[in-house]
């Protein structure tokens, strides 16, 4: 059984891929010429590490993040990689093909692990460096269908929809659908209906925001009660949502939500949303 999370692209979505466009050729032909000189073996600029940071992303993306779907069951997580600076404060090209093909050979291990799914795609890949340590952080989420997707409820959420915070199942006077809970339900929401972008589109020039229950924030679920009544679940769905939009940087497209159920003290949600250049191929 196949459970896809979709909503058709509005006018507003289309009119930002359409502005969006006039960088997509430069955009594309560093990639490609970044490619070419990986797999030639040839001299390729030293880089300082944003472009360096820039180059394998965007590399990364566009080999391997152009499909958007989103099938009801997403994990996000990260790995670190080394790197080392030489004397001029910059990353040489030997070291720079060298660590993209070890981010290569993670995700290509990533995909192989997700082919026991009938339906699956990785859904995006931002990374950052570390000064402090001097390591890249690689950060991918997933997308994947099984059994457990048709336990996602329909918007809004009804009478029965008591769900815990995290991803704990049904609670109060229901049980069930252990894996599924606010957070996660809430993050394949709203990845399904903004983060559905034609097959083809890939991201440059990733950014981040990350929110907590915490003020100003406090639209975002905390209580000391896990367990979310119908209508908690659909004023903190709302909140979750609005407040990431809120924040969109007027030159980005959003890429995709990752939210983090926590509890310390009592529990609540983390939210980061990624934004990023959408590069939409023109036939």
């Amino acid at each position: 059984m196949c459970v896809c999370v979709c909503v058709c692209a509005s006018c507003t979505k289309e009119q930002q891929i359409i502005t969006n466009n006039q960088n997509e050729d430069t955009a594309l032909d560093k990639v490609l010429s970044f490619l070419d000189s990986r797999n030639q073996k040839s001299g390729f600029d030293d880089l300082s590490l944003d472009e360096s940071v820039w180059y394998l992303e965007a590399a990364l993306n566009y080999s391997y993040c152009q499909k958007h779907n989103f099938y009801g069951n997403e994990i996000f997580d990260s790995i670190v990689f080394n790197y080392n600076l030489d004397e001029g404060g910059l990353i040489d090209d030997e070291l720079l093909f060298e660590t993209y093909n070890n981010m290569e050979g993670f995700v290509n291990d990533l995909i192989r692990t997700l082919k026991k799914y009938p339906y699956y795609n990785i859904i995006g890949i931002d990374i950052e460096a570390s000064e402090e340590v001097d390591q890249f952080i690689l950060y991918y989420g997933v997308s994947f269908t099984n059994d457990a997707a048709k336990c996602l409820p329909q918007l809004p959420f009804g009478s029965t929809d008591y769900w815990d915070y995290g991803d704990g199942g049904k609670c109060g006077e229901y049980s069930g659908c252990n894996g599924y809970g606010a957070a996660t339900i809430f993050e394949s929401y709203i990845n399904g209906m903004y983060g559905n972008y034609p097959e083809g589109c890939w991201f440059t020039d990733i950014q981040s925001i990350k929110l907590t229950s915490t003020y100003p924030y406090y639209p975002l679920f905390a209580d000391w009660d896990p367990c979310l009544s119908p209508t908690q679940m659909n004023t903190y769905f709302y909140n979750t949502h609005e407040q990431g939009f809120l924040r969109m940087p007027s030159n980005r497209n959003f890429y995709h939500i990752e939210i983090n159920a926590y509890f310390i003290t009592y529990p609540f949600h983390e939210a980061r949303w990624k934004y990023g250049i959408l590069n939409y191929p023109i036939e």
